[in-house]
């Protein structure tokens, strides 16, 4: 659980288990090619996604709006340690995703790869699974969530994360060996009910959610977040700055002075709030360039990024 305080919180426990140092990050600058990946694959820490029994890089690369250099950035992730690939029908970067994988098809049995659709109607997922499939190249994901739930879906869509329909829907897609985990996304002003249905049915594997690592244990948000990690439903974490980055980076030093004394930046501060969390998988975040300029984020003795990431 997130205190006021990240000095109050121990990284290291979760370290401990993480494989070998990543070397530091490519050197790269936006005019420059990342080459193919190091013969030293090295990933970042993981931590288990919920009671799936599958770990995950606690750092995950999302690709909304990802420039046409999307190549050369999903290959500097990889190199540093990323192998968690986040995505979605509307993004534009599967043809992308897709081009890399096929490149060095090896990578893609590394690689944790996750896309979104938006559905009428739950069932509605099993036929934009192929869709999904299809403009990936590839014969399965690992994660597939319903995008954006929320009002836009309509009313009825509160009662999805428990209803019969969507139960039997994953069932049916897990079975079809086409995804081997399926949830929902959710940045909605209901998140709370969405998070607090999903526990309630006790069968969605995962939840991507907007996130705020500063609010207080008796916050709804929180309750209804440990409401879901108790059913062991894999927690991940987007949007952090989403809506108001200005005010929420300004509020990040006075929560996290210690890291403010390290002269690490507003960003590096909210990942480490985020990590500090042990409910939280992983870490959904953008890279729109190669620009390294403050931008190192140490994430244990042995660890570091080198790497523009945008909250």
């Amino acid at each position: 659980m997130i205190e006021n305080e990240v000095d109050q919180v121990n990284l290291r426990g979760f370290m401990r288990t993480s494989a070998a140092a990543t070397a530091s990050a490519l050197a790269l600058t936006s005019g420059s090619r990342a080459d193919a990946p190091p013969a030293t694959k090295t990933s970042l820490p993981r931590r288990p996604l919920g009671k799936t029994g599958v770990e995950v890089t606690i750092l995950n690369q999302g690709t909304w709006r990802s420039p046409d250099a999307l190549d050369r950035l999903l290959r500097l992730g990889y190199a540093n340690g990323v192998r968690y690939v986040d995505t979605a029908d509307c993004y534009g970067t599967e043809p992308g995703i897709a081009k890399w994988l096929e490149s060095n098809p090896a990578i893609r049995k590394e690689i944790f790869l996750a896309t979104k659709d938006h559905p009428r109607t739950p069932r509605d997922l099993i036929a934009q699974l192929d869709r999904r499939l299809a403009a990936l190249r590839t014969d399965y994901v690992d994660l597939f969530l319903i995008h954006g739930i929320g009002r836009d879906y309509g009313a009825v869509a509160l009662d999805w994360p428990k209803s019969k329909e969507f139960k039997e829907t994953i069932k049916a897609i897990k079975q079809s060996g086409k995804a081997r985990f399926v949830g929902f996304s959710c940045h909605d002003t209901l998140k709370v009910q969405f998070l607090e249905a999903a526990a309630a049915g006790g069968f969605v594997d995962a939840i991507m959610v907007a996130y705020n690592a500063f609010l207080p244990k008796s916050a709804p948000f929180n309750r209804a977040l440990d409401a879901c990690h108790q059913k062991g439903i894999g927690l991940i974490s987007m949007k952090q700055v989403a809506g108001n980055s200005d005010r929420i980076l300004k509020e990040v030093p006075k929560h996290v002075p210690s890291l403010q004394a390290k002269g690490l930046s507003a960003y590096q501060g909210l990942l480490h709030a985020i990590w500090s969390d042990e409910r939280i998988a992983s870490c959904c975040v953008s890279m729109r360039n190669t620009g390294l300029k403050h931008n190192t984020v140490e994430i244990g003795a042995s660890h570091s990024l080198l790497l523009p990431w945008v909250c």
